[in-house]
């Protein structure tokens, strides 16, 4: 992403907040500041609606997973008031019957290795590697720090999502993202909406935390299969 500092209007600012507001990428203070400009503040609260006008058709294909009962009881039991109503850990029957069954099954397990030594002892399985995020962000700027677009990788369905921005669109011009992989030349992920979200397929894989490009294009995309018109906004996805 660019080093370069943001330079907004108070209107860019406003709409930027939404979108992040709409995203949910706002920490919880940010995100309470948010929720009562667009209570007082009209403008905003049009731009908020737009937002959400724009990425809700994104996630309607998206089924909803219950919790279980399990998560439910977990936090109720974490409530404070309920954290007051229990004893002390020390002061529970079911902590020292556990403690006993523990203390028991070590004991057996003792005597099985004392007689079972002379036997080969298979190792643990290793534990596998953390899964990769599912789900990058990134802000696609120009020189000046302007945003024309937010991208969104989705790993897991092989696509991201578009989000015009300020895209600045020229007539007879398409707005094209390349991946930049760290050895050789750039790769098309195809031609960018200029006028409303949308989701792009990928082809080939794309790590978390990739480096992009936008060029302008004639009409439709590059001719060649490399950029061939000016840059106008990078960025590096960060995983969310």
């Amino acid at each position: 992403m660019s080093d370069q500092p943001l330079d907004f209007t108070p209107e860019d600012e406003a709409d930027l907040t939404a979108a992040e507001y709409v995203m949910g990428l706002l920490d919880s203070d940010a995100h309470a500041a948010a929720a009562a400009r667009a209570d007082r503040d009209p403008a905003f609260a049009t731009a908020v609606v737009a937002w959400e006008n724009r990425l809700t058709p994104l996630v309607d294909g998206v089924a909803p997973v219950a919790p279980s009962q399990r998560v439910w009881a977990g936090i109720v039991r974490g409530l404070p008031r309920n954290r007051a109503q229990q004893k002390p850990w020390w002061d529970s029957l079911a902590l020292w019957r556990a403690a006993t069954a523990v203390a028991t099954a070590a004991a057996v397990a003792l005597a099985v290795v004392m007689l079972t030594s002379d036997r080969a002892v298979t190792p643990p399985p290793e534990r596998p590697d953390a899964l990769q995020p599912l789900l990058a962000s990134t802000r696609m700027q120009s020189e000046t720090g302007r945003v024309l677009f937010v991208i969104t990788l989705d790993q897991a369905r092989n696509r991201v999502i578009v989000t015009p921005v300020d895209p600045d669109g020229q007539p007879g011009h398409s707005h094209e993202l390349w991946l930049l992989p760290k050895e050789g030349a750039p790769v098309s992920l195809g031609v960018m909406p200029d006028d409303a979200s949308a989701a792009m397929s990928v082809t080939l894989p794309l790590s978390p935390d990739a480096s992009l490009a936008i060029s302008v294009e004639p009409e439709g995309g590059s001719p060649t299969g490399l950029p061939t018109g000016p840059v106008v906004a990078q960025g590096r996805l960060t995983p969310l």
